[in-house]
């Protein structure tokens, strides 16, 4: 009942089951997946990143699903999720305006789409993922480029450790959406109020 497109929840899933930012998932190009084979992975190229920096997303089964599912709705158009009035991507505000919309409905209290991925780095954290694997999903500079050694000398994409971790996180995300383990607040700055539910946007 929410006042959002189907699309839109799909990328507001698709932002919490992956740390990615909201911007760069709604603007996915379908060129930019392979979901075919045992590794599939999002390739977002630096011209769509935040920070310049092109990174290599694995794509956990629930993942996957939610893609499948934004196929789709989205027919034979580039975008993966583009808006009902056009073939472009929806724009990043768009779920902005969508959660602000929804906020009483789902109790999210002072909810902002960063909390998802504030969220998803967080609950890996306290699964034992290491810090610096976190990063990397997150495409932080400081990740992998801060020094000469991370920026010239280490040419390894780390796809297997972030896969791993994803895959982790994406069923544990299961279990809390199927009600098999306890809900927990998103993870908010300390300004915000955390109400004790999990985002699902169902």
């Amino acid at each position: 009942d929410a006042s959002m497109t189907q699309g839109l929840r799909i990328a507001l899933r698709l932002s919490l089951a992956t740390g990615q930012r909201i911007g760069e998932v709604t603007g996915i190009d379908k060129r930019e997946l392979t979901l075919d084979g045992p590794a599939p992975v999002w390739v977002l190229p630096r011209g769509r990143t935040k920070n310049g920096e092109g990174t290599r997303v694995p794509l956990s089964p629930i993942a996957v699903e939610l893609i499948r599912e934004a196929l789709a709705l989205s027919g034979d158009r580039p975008c993966l999720f583009p808006s009902h009035l056009t073939d472009r991507a929806i724009e990043p505000g768009a779920a902005t305006v969508g959660i602000k919309r929804a906020k009483e409905l789902l109790g999210l209290g002072d909810f902002r789409t960063h909390d998802l991925r504030r969220t998803a780095a967080t609950r890996m954290a306290e699964m034992g993922i290491n810090p610096h694997t976190i990063s990397l999903i997150l495409n932080h500079v400081s990740a992998s480029t801060s020094t000469i050694t991370g920026k010239v000398y280490v040419q390894y994409s780390f796809d297997r450790e972030k896969r791993d971790a994803l895959n982790a996180w994406g069923e544990r995300l299961r279990r809390i959406v199927a009600g098999q383990e306890e809900s927990e607040a998103p993870v908010m700055p300390q300004a915000h109020l955390p109400q004790p539910v999990v985002p699902h946007l169902q």
